[in-house]
């Protein structure tokens, strides 16, 4: 085995891990276990992310993109329309991995599994239920089940735990509402996230299109996370508009 073969084959481990699920026998890992920590699926996609730079380097590290000069996540129409749920059951880490394969990692920001976990609590698709141990899990509510919505019980070595996975209908459901869940995620952002950064080239594109479509400009700068003066001086000095895009009730 090469290095590079060798170097695929552990980023196939760790892309599991990140994923929640145990690389030796494919079975999820325990909701208590501490590799399905949030913190530590973090730092696996991190690592992750290294070595699929280190593979397509051909083993050699390539220098990883400023982040500041990524966009906030955001779909365009066409990513959209390729969201396609598969026919089996997924954990919400898979479902968030269906949506984040269609954004350019090198240009904009990935989505979070969180973002959409508290967006379903907050429709009431989720709900907070505390164990016998006293720990805190997630699980569905009628309304969720209703939505696709299941549990699925796994053995570990010492207990038996629940999963919550997500039919073909449920990923429909997400993706059906990426908008919604856009939104949450600019939410706690803050929506200022690019506040001072450089503008991208990507940011520009995106500004150029959402103009295009009449979009009102505190929803561009929510969406690009910037100021609606700072998308006044931007489309100034890319030669446009600057009056596009304001809200007829403020003109």
């Amino acid at each position: 085995m090469t290095e590079l073969e060798k170097i695929e084959y552990t980023k196939g481990f760790v892309d599991k891990l990140a994923e929640g699920i145990n690389p030796i026998d494919g079975t999820p890992i325990a909701e208590g276990d501490l590799l399905n920590n949030v913190r530590i699926s973090r730092c696996m996609y991190y690592v992750s992310d290294i070595l699929r730079r280190v593979i397509e380097n051909g083993g050699i590290e390539g220098k990883k993109p400023a982040k500041r000069g990524r966009a906030p996540f955001a779909l365009s129409d066409s990513a959209r329309r390729g969201l396609i749920p598969v026919d089996e059951p997924l954990r919400i880490s898979q479902v968030t991995s269906l949506i984040n394969e269609k954004v350019d990692p090198e240009t904009m920001k990935n989505l979070r599994s969180g973002v959409i976990t508290r967006w379903l609590l907050g429709i009431g698709a989720l709900e907070e239920v505390q164990l016998p141990s006293g720990k805190t899990t997630r699980l569905p509510t009628p309304q969720g089940r209703g939505l696709g919505l299941i549990t699925q019980e796994f053995r570990g070595e010492n207990s038996v735990y629940s999963v919550v996975l997500y039919k073909p209908e449920a990923q429909q459901f997400i993706f059906d509402n990426i908008d919604a869940i856009e939104q949450l995620n600019r939410e706690k952002s803050g929506g200022r996230e690019n506040r001072g950064k450089p503008w991208s080239v990507q940011d520009d594109a995106t500004l150029g299109e959402l103009i295009g479509k009449g979009v009102e400009k505190t929803e561009i700068a929510r969406t690009l996370g910037r100021t609606v003066k700072a998308v006044n001086a931007r489309l100034e000095r890319l030669g446009l508009d600057v009056n596009v895009g304001d809200d007829p009730q403020q003109q």
